[in-house]
């Protein structure tokens, strides 16, 4: 069998390093402005619109409010998800109902907004992003688990034909 904890720190690993990276390219920038370009690669998955993101010593993070949000709360329920999931023991998606919570805060954010209920407020943009990211890794991980279980086993297999 994979060993899922090798799966989780792989993914750990990921996550911190992209959050990291967030926070230090706006740093990066005012040291080198060749680092500038990687805002390219963040804005392949966000708008990166400036009045709606955090800026960090005078740059500007290479996200939204509500991608910052998920990416920071995917960060911190990955570290907690061993004490919150009886990592070692159970290694089972949620309820899709855990998930479906966010995704319809997050819709009707969008909903007020674009029917004019009322004007982009920013924190409302970070928590309903934070709300989803914080669940993401209770879905990402045990799939991931499968996944590296099912190339495990598949390669076990292929080498007892």
């Amino acid at each position: 069998m994979f060993k899922q904890h090798i799966t989780y720190f792989i993914f750990l690993l990921g996550i911190l390093l992209f959050n990291i990276f967030i926070y230090l390219l706006p740093i990066a920038c005012n040291y080198n402005d060749d680092f500038s370009i990687m805002y390219s690669v963040f804005g392949a998955v966000c708008h990166q619109i400036d009045s709606r993101s955090f800026h960090l010593f005078g740059g500007k993070l290479p996200v939204c409010f509500r991608c910052q949000g998920i990416y920071l709360a995917a960060l911190i329920s990955t570290l907690l998800y061993p004490f919150l999931k009886s990592f070692f023991k159970n290694y089972e998606s949620p309820s899709v109902l855990l998930l479906l919570v966010p995704v319809l805060l997050m819709i009707t954010d969008i909903l007020l907004e674009l029917t004019a209920v009322y004007k982009y407020i920013s924190l409302v943009k970070f928590v309903t992003g934070f709300s989803l990211g914080f669940v993401l890794p209770f879905f990402i991980l045990p799939g991931l688990k499968n996944f590296f279980e099912e190339i495990h086993i598949n390669k076990l297999q292929n080498e007892y034909k």
